[in-house]
């Protein structure tokens, strides 16, 4: 998180006035920061889409989680289907709401709670998915954790673009930006190299045309990402790339922050 003036942006607002900024330097030539193009103020729209998200991906009845993860073989999206539930939710100031979404599996003990923070002031939601045994005995195998594993299906969809920046592994083009058509049908894949969380960038925008989704992957660490364009559905997964485990008990473990 970064305090300044007394607000609180959240990764996916850092990300957004990263790549706003570092694609004006790109397109006009400058050489500082002076020239980098401010945050955009949200638009009515934008806000109306981030609370539907939050109620179809989070806070409805049968939410479609933004997260996914395999435990004892078994995918999440049918486990937590069949674990009992709990939702709280609290005010952390005047722009910012936590809801935590907490399920324990009756056999093994494991505790799965997702902590997501919903922005009143921008269209942002950022989450990080806690495990957690609760039990007397080792886990069975916690692997494939994604800690966004997400899809959208836009009502009207132009040429799909990924827009990304180059990481940092001290180059010369360090942090240049690039871009990479989507078409139907394909996906692109990418991932931190050599655990180094910044020689790729974390920060990516998938553009549809009439709207996309700005995406920062708070990890240090190897984590990977890919995006998917299918049957009319952008689908984005970004988590850690090598993560399989076992908790032993009172042992616990997150996903990337999102």
């Amino acid at each position: 998180m970064k305090h300044t003036q007394g607000r609180t942006y959240s990764l996916s607002q850092m990300a957004g006035v990263l790549l706003a900024g570092l694609m004006s330097v790109a397109a006009n030539g400058a050489t500082g920061a002076e020239k980098a193009a401010p945050a955009e103020s949200p638009k009515k729209e934008e806000m109306k889409m981030k609370n539907q998200w939050v109620n179809e991906h989070l806070l409805g009845a049968k939410p479609e989680l933004p997260f996914s993860f395999v435990y004892d073989g078994k995918a999440s999206e049918a486990l937590l289907a069949e674990w009992p539930k709990k939702v709280e939710s609290k005010k952390l100031d005047k722009q910012r709401t936590e809801h935590v979404l907490t399920w324990t599996d009756p056999k093994t003990g494991l505790g799965v709670r997702c902590v997501a923070i919903v922005y009143q002031d921008y269209p942002a939601v950022e989450w990080t998915v806690h495990f957690s045994n609760t039990g007397d005995k080792d886990s069975p195998v916690l692997e494939q954790v994604m800690g966004l594993d997400a899809a959208v299906a836009p009502a009207t969809v132009g040429q799909v673009m990924l827009h990304r920046l180059n990481g940092a592994p001290s180059g010369v083009d360090d942090w240049m930006p690039f871009d990479q058509p989507l078409a139907a049908g394909k996906r692109i894949d990418f991932a931190a190299t050599a655990g180094r969380s910044s020689n790729v960038s974390p920060w990516f925008n998938v553009d549809w045309g009439s709207g996309g989704t700005i995406t920062a992957i708070g990890w240090s660490g190897q984590w990977c990402a890919s995006v998917e364009f299918k049957d009319g559905q952008i689908r984005t997964r970004a988590g850690m790339q090598n993560l399989c485990t076992v908790l032993h008990p009172r042992e616990s473990v997150r996903s990337a922050r999102i």
